[in-house]
């Protein structure tokens, strides 16, 4: 089911940076944000609402907390899973949005955002040009020094003063059309969405008296006021009755306020489905058919076991085989600078493992041995597109992969890129 999440007041979604005395004075916040704290606020929310409405749950909270303690058996556990694994729970997004209400009060015209491909190139500021460019992969007759030095291309811009691209937000109506080697031209801008509103505060004593050397300084984000978040919650059990049809969540630091509603199936934005639609398959199928190349592209942040590489991948000679009938290597890659993924574990009061990310819009360039087929193009739509990249586990369920995974982490989109006739520039 589809979730539609309205702030009501700023937000706060800190780094993992330590923020304490004789540390750190600011607390910087992450936009956007990953799923963890929307995953936290609605599954708090379904505990609550399964205590009140569920008679043969005799259970409260710290009950559960009990059971997750010692490892014992839980009705709650079956329904929301623990603290180290979502159990029979998984997710999608969240997505940022941008809201148009129209006379019907549907949501299908609320424009999905997804982060712009580390690919993207825009003209220096001071240039009137307003036409980007992108990155592809090709061979240079010189010499050059990359990060890993192995890997076959380097990627190589059409113009020597354009420069990388994070200015907003790739419309997701527009995404297909840049899988398919098109350029995007109507980039939703940052500050359209959100701006940082910065609050100073001070520590307080026992006695509520400002402490000595406890000012401190929190950047809030404040959406402006039709910028809304899509999630969406799967359950192997019954879905419908883990969360009211609408409500209030706390979310993220310090508890700000959130309205949330389920939205029916036929009132979903587009844009959360055209980009898997019959149509939209066609042609990415057909940039791949015939083709020896492919790529991924971030929607989320990913928690590989190798780092930046994906799972499965070979990490010396760098091959890869998704699906059957496909041998992949994988030759250059546009990677954003790491994320650090965390959180509070409110069962065991302490800190979650930090674990680094690859940020979402990063792109992964792949050379096949043989021209892709009809047949291993559908393959690899339907194994890579709209799914995760990470691999399950090989010891479940208390592994941060399956965590990750069900979390909404790794989720990509495939598209094409074309080799140049003549590689050297």
């Amino acid at each position: 089911m589809w979730i539609r999440i309205k702030p009501l007041d700023v937000l706060l979604f800190r780094t993992s940076k330590p923020f304490g005395a004789g540390e750190s004075f600011r607390a910087e916040s992450i936009f956007p944000p990953t799923s963890i704290p929307f995953i936290g606020a609605l599954r708090t929310c379904a505990m609550n609402h399964l205590l009140a409405n569920s008679p043969n749950l005799d259970y409260d909270y710290n009950h559960y907390s009990q059971c997750i303690m010692n490892n014992q058996p839980c009705e709650l556990i079956d329904e929301l899973g623990s603290t180290d694994h979502l159990g029979p729970l998984s997710f999608e997004g969240p997505y940022l949005a941008y809201e148009k209400k129209d006379d019907c009060q549907s949501y299908k015209n609320d424009t999905i955002l997804l982060p712009l491909p580390k690919d993207l190139m825009q003209p220096p500021k001071e240039s009137k040009s307003q036409n980007m460019s992108c990155l592809n992969p090709g061979m240079l007759e010189w010499k050059v020094i990359t990060s890993p030095p192995d890997l076959e291309m380097t990627l190589v811009k059409d113009s020597d003063d354009s420069e990388a691209c994070d200015v907003g937000y790739l419309k997701g109506d527009n995404l297909t059309d840049y899988l398919i080697g098109d350029l995007p031209t109507n980039i939703v801008f940052k500050e359209t969405i959100s701006d940082i509103e910065s609050r100073v505060g001070i520590g307080l004593s026992s006695n509520r008296t400002a402490k000595h050397g406890l000012i401190y300084t929190v950047a809030f984000q404040r959406l402006t006021e039709n910028t809304v978040f899509w999630m969406k919650l799967m359950c192997m059990n019954d879905e419908s009755r883990l969360l009211p049809k609408k409500g209030f969540l706390s979310l993220g630091g310090e508890s700000r306020s959130a309205y949330f509603e389920i939205v029916k199936p036929e009132n979903i934005p587009q844009s959360l489905t055209i980009n898997t639609s019959s149509e939209k398959k066609e042609q990415v199928l057909e940039n791949l058919i015939n083709q020896r190349s492919f790529k991924l592209y971030l929607l989320s942040p990913a928690i590989f076991e190798q780092g930046w590489l994906p799972d499965g991948l070979d990490s010396k000679t760098y091959q890869w085989h998704p699906v059957k009938g496909c041998d992949a290597k994988l030759v250059s890659a546009a990677i954003g600078k790491n994320i650090c993924i965390s959180g509070w574990d409110l069962v065991k009061k302490m800190p979650k493992p930090l674990l680094r990310a690859v940020p979402a819009g990063s792109i992964y360039y792949f050379k096949t041995k043989t021209p892709i087929s009809k047949e291993t193009a559908n393959y690899l739509f339907d194994k890579l597109h709209y799914q995760s990249i990470i691999q399950q586990s090989s010891h479940p369920p208390n592994s941060f992969s399956d965590y990750y995974q069900s979390a909404g982490f790794g989720m990509c989109a495939l598209g094409g890129w074309k080799e140049k006739e003549n590689d050297y520039v």
